[in-house]
């Protein structure tokens, strides 16, 4: 899996290394641990997600392919919104529905890929989660209502398509 992060990195640099493929190397990197420490354990630990976040931003000034205020808002407003439906959710239904570590991997993901790519790399990941659910009802699995889902490695894996996309 790592081996395919770098290369499909490099390919997207055109065989050239620089600060952005290097940052872009740590992301991908980064959200392969991310997404099966969460499939493995159902937490995405502070420890990778806040320096993710902040490795976001910081290449967002350095060399990256956002700017520094896409990269700030997107931040911003993923961490913030996510946070919101979390928060209702709960409200709702009195369980939580998005766990903080979550909330911080789209911040993450949105100092990655700037606000413009957010919405598109939150909906990628949702899609995903819930043709894995779909899937599931077909095979004739039931899913309990109060099921917990990690929702991490689909985070990881539409982060990693928006980034190299370039979306």
């Amino acid at each position: 899996m790592s081996a395919i992060v770098v290369a499909s990195a490099l390919i997207e640099a055109d065989w050239t290394f620089s600060l952005l493929t290097a940052g872009g190397i740590a992301l991908g990197l980064a959200l392969v641990f991310l997404g099966f420490h969460d499939l493995r354990t159902g937490r995405l630990p502070d420890v990778v997600t806040l320096p993710l976040l902040l490795a976001g931003l910081g290449c967002s000034f350095a060399a990256g392919p956002v700017s520094p205020a896409e990269s700030i808002a997107g931040a911003a407003l993923g961490g913030g919104g996510a946070w919101l439906v979390g928060f209702a959710y709960r409200r709702y239904r009195g369980i939580d529905g998005l766990g903080l570590g979550d909330v911080k991997m789209i911040a993450a993901l949105g100092a990655w890929v700037g606000i413009g790519a957010l919405p598109l790399t939150i909906l990628m990941a949702s899609g995903g989660a819930l043709a894995v659910l779909a899937g599931t009802g077909i095979a004739g699995k039931s899913i309990a209502r109060n099921a917990r889902i990690s929702f991490g490695p689909f985070l990881a894996v539409a982060g990693w398509i928006a980034w190299i996309a370039g979306l």
